[in-house]
């Protein structure tokens, strides 16, 4: 039985099929077609499909994962997978039935899916991402798959990164692969602290640790995770010992340790071979040969010292770095220019960002270790005495300084991945020489010399997570206890250290409760010094301790103990120089 709707019959006049326009109105036309576009109609209609499928009303397909059924829409699920697209916009068998079964996901993760498909909203967490990632990689849903790749990014954390690289590498995630790759390798100390390394694969433990160029500070870090490894499920490990101690570069362990708590540990003592094959390697490990894989060098974190002003105040171009590991200076690099003071240094992992004073930009590249000139900033904005920090996303920010008339409020960001320069909201207060650092994605900016030459105690803080609006505000804190000019901010810990001043005190800045302390003070003088963090310490290099008489005395800081420690000493008396700290190949 069919039926047929037929127009309602009234009483009105009947209707004309067109609307005379008059055509001697200017601007009008017989063939004139205005587009209506129904305000919301799509946000309707997304809503409309919503009340349907919870309703479970006119759905035509059912999806089936394991034992639950999905009731929904063929139409909705081609319209946001590719993968649906193909199966019900062609000729395959599943085109024609009114139930299908998905192999090799999980019924959770079509959950989520489908809430997505209806909603278009998706909360992406800790526990569920994974199973969001698995599904949106097999029904081919690349923006939620992207959205996945971008909370990872965000949420990376040495407790969490392994785990995020399996993931990356299972689902093809190239990109996040390498970056989290390279997060994890450098942040080795960090990562070996957390559950998540004892979890690992026998093959991604075996990566991780046979790679060139993890970041260590000792290599008996690597012995002590293989043996953390191996006693979180030692009755089905045990057997992988001999492999992943082939890892352990012996020629990094001091001997001590290598007869102390090497050999005489209880798993390798169990095994004779194990034994014999340690001690072995302990007789000739003079004479190996250090390009084998089981004898090359790895990467660590060294401070590194830029340009400056020596005795009679030469210009300085050697690049010097000091490994806290052999306690010793060595070089790393000389500046391309000779006649140009440096006016900033700031490191991104391993390259090496430099400002000159008359605006000469350059960056260091590891990767082929060649100094590189970078777009310099505009003429108008070219500046002296300006300070700079950088951000873990690889942006660098420039704050104050003098043009040669006037101190100045500008603030630039230098995007260092496409290379681009960006304005951004003035600082309240015009000022050069202030310290800048960034803490918890806020730029801070300490002191400097004000319009009149002196020097001032003001704090202000940027927020950088703050995309409200395009100019932001700035915010001022809590002032410093003394004004300062010519200082050094580093983020250690909880807390902002501030030294470098005329005398010895070094304070401290909590920028959760905006207070100030007085740390432990230094004990030699550092003005106009360099200072870093480098393995959990504060580095403090030269500086001077008289007016134009530079020094070459190091102090380091170690929080535990909560000392100041001579280091060894510069090979020369050096002021008004760039300190940071760089990963290099020892």
């Amino acid at each position: 039985m069919s039926v047929v709707l037929l127009p309602v019959s009234d009483s009105r006049p009947e209707m004309k099929n067109t609307i005379n326009i008059n055509n001697n109105e200017p601007g009008t036309s017989d063939d004139e077609v205005v587009v209506f576009r129904g305000s919301g109609h799509s946000d309707q209609l997304m809503k409309g499909l919503c009340d349907l499928w919870k309703d479970n009303q006119l759905t035509d397909i059912v999806l089936k994962v394991g034992n639950r059924k999905f009731p929904c829409h063929r139409n909705v699920l081609a319209s946001v997978s590719p993968y649906f697209h193909r199966m019900f916009c062609s000729n395959m068998q599943e085109s024609k039935l009114s139930s299908v079964s998905l192999q090799g996901i999980r019924a959770d993760s079509v959950a989520l899916i489908l809430d997505f498909a209806y909603t278009s909203r998706m909360n992406f967490s800790k526990e569920n991402v994974p199973l969001i990632l698995e599904a949106a990689d097999m029904l081919l849903m690349t923006s939620v798959k992207e959205g996945c790749v971008d909370f990872m990014k965000e949420h990376l954390h040495p407790s969490n990164c392994l785990g995020i690289y399996t993931l990356a590498e299972r689902f093809s995630c190239d990109e996040l692969a390498g970056k989290v790759w390279k997060f994890a390798v450098r942040n080795f100390r960090s990562v070996r602290k957390h559950r998540e390394i004892l979890d690992q694969s026998f093959e991604m433990i075996e990566k991780y640790l046979s790679t060139d160029n993890l970041v260590i500070e000792e290599e008996e870090e690597v012995f002590e995770t293989i043996i953390a490894w191996i006693n979180h499920n030692r009755k089905t490990r045990l057997k992988d010992l001999k492999k992943l101690l082939s890892h352990v570069r012996e020629h990094l362990l001091p001997t001590q340790y290598l007869v102390d708590k090497v050999l005489s540990h209880p798993l390798l003592t169990k095994s004779e071979s194990l034994s014999m094959t340690i001690e072995v390697t302990a007789r000739h490990r003079s004479s190996m040969n250090y390009g084998t894989p089981r004898t090359r060098s790895r990467s660590r974190r060294v401070v590194l010292v830029v340009g400056g002003i020596g005795p009679a105040n030469i210009k300085l171009t050697e690049v010097k770095y000091f490994d806290p590991v052999d306690r010793r200076w060595s070089t790393f690099s000389h500046l391309p220019f000779d006649s140009e003071p440096v006016s900033c240094v700031t490191a991104v992992i391993d390259d090496v960002y430099v400002m000159g004073s008359r605006g000469s930009f350059i960056v260091h590249r590891a990767e082929d270790s060649q100094w590189i000139d970078l777009p310099m900033l505009p003429p108008e904005r070219v500046r002296q005495r300006v300070t700079c920090t950088s951000s873990d996303d690889g942006n660098l920010y420039f704050v104050g300084g003098f043009d040669g008339v006037q101190r100045v409020r500008m603030v630039d960001r230098f995007n260092t991945k496409d290379n681009t320069w960006h304005e951004l909201e003035p600082i309240p207060v015009a000022v050069s020489s202030p310290s800048t650092v960034i803490f918890g994605n806020k730029l801070y900016v300490f002191g400097g010399a004000l319009a009149n030459g002196t020097a001032t105690d003001l704090v202000h803080s940027y927020d950088l997570d703050d995309n409200s609006s395009p100019h932001r505000s700035w915010e001022a804190r809590n002032p410093m206890p003394h004004a300062f000019s010519g200082i050094t901010a580093v983020v250690l810990g909880a807390y902002i250290y501030i030294v470098g001043s005329v005398s010895t005190v070094v304070h401290r800045y909590n920028p959760v409760e905006d207070s100030w302390s007085q740390a432990e003070d230094m004990a030699k003088t550092h003005a106009l010094c360099g200072a870093t963090v480098c393995g959990g310490k504060i580095y403090v290099t030269g500086g001077e301790n008289q007016p134009n008489s530079p020094i070459s005395e190091v102090e380091g800081y170690d929080p535990t103990t909560k000392r100041w420690m001579p280091c060894h000493n510069l090979p020369y008396p050096i002021r008004l120089h760039g300190c940071a700290t760089v990963i290099k190949r020892i």
